[in-house]
């Protein structure tokens, strides 16, 4: 099996399966962008029904979810900023 899949790596054009990569690469980089996008107008949402909740615990509980949202986009963003290899962004490299 090993042997069968080194030989077709073998006989590939390298120039194909790199773009085909890149393709990819930036594919991903699109639907992680848009992830993050979609958690922070959620992260939002929830920042916005805090002020209308009257119960403490829904105020806590909203409270939460916009920190959990936000801390899960900015993961995202520093994913995102390692995949492009940005080196002003923390944590790349």
């Amino acid at each position: 099996m090993a042997q069968s899949i080194i030989l077709s790596l073998v006989d590939t054009d390298q120039r194909t399966v790199e773009e085909k990569a890149r393709e990819v690469g930036a594919d991903i980089l699109q639907q992680y962008r848009h992830l993050a996008t979609r958690l922070r107008q959620q992260a939002w949402h929830e920042f916005a029904g805090i002020g209308s909740a009257s119960d403490p615990t829904e105020r806590a509980s909203r409270r939460c979810a916009f920190q959990l949202y936000t801390t899960a986009a900015s993961e995202l963003d520093e994913i995102i900023a390692d995949l492009r290899g940005d080196p002003d962004h923390p944590g790349s490299g």
